[in-house]
């Protein structure tokens, strides 16, 4: 018995579907790597994103904390000038009989 070969476009779609294989899973390690590194950065881009947030947040806390510091020394002054001006009045010869 003879060994007859594949008549020669069976070789050549088997050829095709070889070089396919192999550019289709060098394309799919492609994409993968594409869609990995495009993960690695939305996940670089989100952190950096909460650390300005939180900066922001520490800002706003900041300056409301400087805000209310102030109000207080500003009220604290006047109590201290209206007990000045009550211990001054208190020795008046007005206040004194």
């Amino acid at each position: 018995r003879r060994h007859s070969r594949p008549p020669g476009c069976v070789v050549r779609a088997a050829a095709a579907v070889r070089i396919q294989a192999f550019y289709r899973g060098r394309l799919g390690r492609q994409l993968a790597t594409r869609r990995r590194q495009r993960m690695e950065q939305e996940k670089l881009e989100e952190e950096q994103q909460k650390r300005m947030e939180q900066k922001k947040q520490q800002a706003l806390e900041e300056a409301e904390r400087q805000k209310k510091m102030q109000k207080e020394n500003l009220l604290k002054e006047f109590r201290e000038r209206k007990c000045t001006l009550e211990e001054m009045c208190q020795g008046l010869p007005s206040h004194t009989r």
